[in-house]
């Protein structure tokens, strides 16, 4: 399926409700439901299933692809994994609204890649941008609330892993797509899942 067809404003609406749903109901059933470890990786498990199916379906059943994506989506879904592992744990035992503005500002990270790897620009926007994700975490910080009590030192290091791997994913999306193999982007995805 070619997403350059589809307007950017409709795809930016899409990815924002399904991104607000998705981390609504994930904090929703981590905190109310989830009681064991098994539970954490059935989700995980579940969630990966749900994107491989859909994915195969988006991509017309093929499957068809080389080595070199093969390999990349495997080494992928493995970090995809460790992002849903350590993620669910954060959420778990600390308070969601700062895992997510710790875990966003991964976009910092993948945007100074870009700059680093790939020679791309870092315009004003994206500094500005940047400083500002910076400035939010110590705006985000409420002492007063009762929380805040529940961040401790186990729930930021789960934050930062969470953090480097979901930096990791946009890294190696972008080797992916700047490789010979780029026209194969579904197929890795559903390799990856």
């Amino acid at each position: 399926m070619d997403f350059a067809k589809i307007p950017v404003s409709i795809l930016f609406i899409i990815t924002l409700v399904c991104g607000i749903a998705n981390s609504n109901y994930k904090a929703y059933y981590i905190k109310s439901t989830m009681k064991n470890e098994s539970e954490r990786y059935s989700l995980n498990a579940g969630i990966s299933f749900v994107c491989a199916v859909v994915l195969f379906f988006l991509n017309k059943c093929s499957v068809s692809t080389s080595w070199y994506s093969v390999l990349l989506g495997i080494l992928f879904g493995g970090v995809t994994m460790l992002y849903n592992v350590f993620n669910i744990r954060a959420i778990k035992i600390g308070p969601f609204g700062y895992t997510t503005v710790i875990v966003n500002a991964s976009t910092a990270l993948t945007a100074l890649s870009g700059a680093i790897f790939w020679n791309e620009t870092l315009s004003a926007f994206k500094i500005i941008g940047i400083m500002l994700m910076v400035g939010s975490f110590f705006f985000a910080i409420d002492t007063e609330s009762d929380d805040s009590k529940k961040a401790n030192k186990k729930w930021f290091f789960f934050c930062l892993i969470t953090l480097v791997s979901c930096a990791l994913i946009g890294i190696m999306q972008k080797i992916h797509q700047t490789s010979a193999y780029k026209n194969e982007l579904m197929t890795f995805l559903i390799v990856a899942f």
